[in-house]
């Protein structure tokens, strides 16, 4: 199987040829994986074909190394996007902390943007870039992302375990507070003017781009709003408002925030979104809009898998160097 999805993608080591391994080592390293207390290799059929396998290793034999586990996971071209590999990974993590690891880690080349976001779901978060990680015949280099899901997460705050308790907020006691957050991105949405349009495309940052953002919850300019917070443990934790904007029926999602970057990727924006796209339908809007900006990768691929579309966008509203310093209004939408 290796030899093959290495010759079907460019996010594997090596290439096809230099895998030589003999049936005797296979089914060797197949053993001590079966005979392993710590390691997993787990198998995806569809009716009755092998389409793909995702291991759990230990990062080496040493005490000091024993709270930590590799993760890897390969599919055949045809079966990617059918959630196989999601299916396999969760039943992996769920392995893994069962057996006392605290923290899985795995590394993804830089480009492989649907295994990232697949990461990313199933919380995961950057850690350290490699440069130039591989080199291809061509002579052309990729990088590669140290990607982390810290366990001891789970069992010390209960973030992954415990929901949320979704409440709605009252106007007059959370009108105008003030609240900060912290974005940081390894990309952004690129926007710039081609004959007859604008091309459109993701590009890696140099550098991790860092924004602070300071605002207000339920704002005056809002039209009868209404506004959901999150708790944990009784602290507000983030909050979603959004209002029917009457005059084209569209219900507009004002913001959405988790302050805390440590409770992201915990279900927590997940939870608000879904109990504001509650008030939205009830109000009988024909769609759901929403802005961001260009810099904001993470909120941006978030609000795709729950449905949104890119439906606009102004490259100044911000600032004349909206385009340069990576901070353009995306406007984003999806039907009801």
């Amino acid at each position: 199987m290796i030899q093959y999805t290495s010759g079907e993608t460019p996010y594997l080591i090596r290439e096809p040829d230099e895998i030589t391994i003999t049936l005797e080592k296979e089914e060797a390293f197949i053993q001590a994986k079966l005979d392993s207390e710590r390691e997993l290799m787990l198998l995806a059929f569809v009716d009755g074909k092998h389409v793909g396998n995702c291991s759990l290793m230990n990062v080496a034999a040493y005490k000091r190394y024993k709270h930590r586990c590799e993760l890897a996971v390969a599919l055949y071209k045809e079966y990617c996007g059918c959630g196989i590999g999601k299916a396999m990974l969760e039943t992996v993590l769920d392995v893994a902390a069962k057996l006392g690891y605290e923290q899985a880690e795995l590394e993804v080349i830089a480009g492989n943007e649907s295994a990232i976001s697949l990461y990313e779901k199933l919380g995961f978060q950057k850690y350290g870039t490699f440069p130039d990680n591989m080199k291809y015949p061509d002579g052309t280099y990729r990088d590669a992302y140290w990607m982390m899901k810290n366990f001891r997460k789970i069992n010390l705050r209960g973030m992954y375990m415990q929901k949320p308790e979704i409440r709605e907020l009252d106007y007059n006691t959370m009108k105008g507070q003030s609240y900060s957050a912290q974005i940081h991105s390894d990309k952004f949405l690129s926007i710039e003017p081609v004959s007859g349009g604008f091309a459109v495309e993701w590009v890696d940052s140099d550098e991790e781009l860092r924004m602070s953002i300071t605002d207000e919850i339920l704002s005056d300019w809002l039209e009868n709003p209404v506004a959901y917070g999150a708790y944990m443990d009784g602290e507000l934790v983030g909050f979603v408002e959004g209002f029917l904007e009457k005059w084209n029926n569209r219900f507009r999602i004002s913001n959405i925030c988790v302050f805390n970057m440590d409770r992201r990727n915990c279900g927590i924006g997940q939870a608000l979104i879904e109990r504001i796209f509650t008030e939205a339908i009830a109000s009988g809007a024909r769609m759901i809009v929403l802005e961001t900006q260009s810099y904001n990768s993470k909120a941006i691929s978030f609000y795709m898998k729950n449905g949104f579309e890119i439906i606009g966008f102004d490259r100044y509203a911000y600032s004349n160097n909206g385009p340069k310093e990576h901070n353009m209004r995306i406007e984003m939408g999806r039907m009801i």
